[in-house]
């Protein structure tokens, strides 16, 4: 996670930020004033030939509705799969949504005037993710009184408190990296118990990645997670642990990841391969993994990353089933008996004041479904500039706009209640 609208794909030490992790690629303030830039740009044919839809308009009436809807169908034909190649899932029941954005104003939600500007999207999700630093990082907190009321409306709305981590060790004793962030977490933790809640659940990003990246052969990354994982449930045992991939910075089962700018094809390595490094590592040591969050933005998914992307492995993104893997995964993680999370989100949205986070992110789910997909958390999560506001729910341009629509589309699909 990266709180400074620095998109999470990209590890690049020399631009920590906020959260003091890694920034996610690109998403710098130049970038997303070109993305401006380019929008404006793009925006002048279709207002002279009066493309353009009212202002505001909801997810129903969207301005290139056409355009829009044979883009979300050549989407849905990426390297000539346009159905899952097995069968379709049955709806499972008790799946569940989450919501999460790190930039998106919290100053209105938070205030029990606000309950009826999000009512809907209130009612629909199970859990609310927050970043470690936001709950309790010296710098970066949340102050004690919106803290406060979080919790209370969290408590009072029976919403799941969960929270999101990553390793931020970068001292000399490497080996013990795992050790030393557990330690750190456990202190930031704590802030929820001491304010009368509890976390439900913590996915740790860029799982074993960050401890390659120290110097750490594979084998004692893996230790080093199990480390990790093994201080938070000794601590808090009720807490639900998750191992969250950043999939389109890994390769699949021999073949190239989807960002390999750091000239390695596989980029952070081969997910299948550490899947099933990790998976018996975690068994053997009795380690309660719950399961597998994929973090796989909607316009990696469908081969059309916004802007594009350097890619050095020679492969053609726009002719690989990138769905297929997510599936296959899901896939192994069930086989398994673990719970299978999909983040769903768009960058392009992400960099856009518009309502293309909704659209793309609403979009992304049904396409996923139509696959056979069926993940058994819905997980709707922001780490860029946009959505700037939580509120209200009836604007897709906001957070929660983006809830309420995919909620609306979960339910009408008999996914959620």
């Amino acid at each position: 996670m990266n709180e400074k609208g620095i998109i999470r794909m990209k590890p690049d030490k020399a631009m920590e930020t906020i959260t003091g992790q890694f920034p996610k690629p690109q998403m710098t303030m130049s970038y997303i004033l070109l993305v401006k830039l380019i929008a404006a740009f793009l925006a002048v044919p279709f207002f002279l030939f009066g493309a353009c839809s009212p202002s505001g308009a909801n997810l129903t009436n969207d301005k290139n509705e056409k355009t829009e809807a044979e883009e979300a169908a050549a989407d849905k034909e990426i390297g000539g799969v346009t159905e899952m190649q097995t069968e379709t899932a049955e709806t499972k029941k008790g799946s569940y949504l989450i919501m999460s954005s790190v930039y998106s104003d919290i100053s209105q939600i938070c205030e029990q005037s606000s309950l009826d500007q999000w009512e809907t999207a209130r009612a629909s999700v199970t859990g609310w993710k927050h970043h470690i630093h936001r709950v309790d990082h010296p710098q970066f907190r949340i102050d004690d009184e919106t803290f406060a009321k979080i919790i209370k409306i969290m408590k009072d709305s029976d919403i799941k408190f969960l929270v999101e981590s990553k390793s931020t060790y970068s001292g000399s004793d490497v080996i013990n990296a795992g050790k030393y962030d557990a330690e750190r977490d456990i202190g930031f933790l704590q802030r929820v118990y001491d304010y009368g809640s509890e976390v439900y659940a913590l996915e740790y990003d860029g799982a074993f990645f960050d401890y390659t990246e120290l110097g750490l052969s594979k084998e004692q990354a893996t230790e080093n997670l199990i480390a990790y994982f093994d201080a938070i449930h000794e601590k808090f045992p009720d807490i639900k642990l998750y191992f969250l991939f950043n999939f389109p910075n890994w390769g699949w089962k021999g073949n190239p990841a989807y960002r390999t700018e750091n000239g390695d094809a596989m980029y952070m390595g081969d997910a299948y391969e550490v899947y099933n490094l990790v998976v018996p590592a975690f068994r053997a040591a009795g380690i309660p993994l719950a399961g597998f969050v994929v973090d796989n933005p909607y316009e990696y998914a469908v081969g059309r990353e916004y802007p594009p992307i350097e890619n050095r492995s020679g492969a053609d993104v726009r002719n690989i089933d990138w769905v297929g893997r997510i599936l296959e995964l899901e896939a192994m993680v069930r086989s398994d008996g673990m719970e299978f999370i999909v983040i769903f989100n768009s960058q392009q949205g992400g960099g856009e004041h518009s309502g293309t986070f909704a659209r793309n992110t609403v979009r992304y789910i049904d396409m996923y479904l139509d696959r056979g997909g069926r993940p058994d958390g819905y997980e709707l999560q922001s780490w860029y500039p946009n959505p700037e506001q939580w509120l209200p729910e009836d604007d897709d341009k906001t957070m929660s706009g983006t809830v309420k629509a995919a909620a609306e589309l979960l339910k009408e699909r008999g996914i959620i209640e």
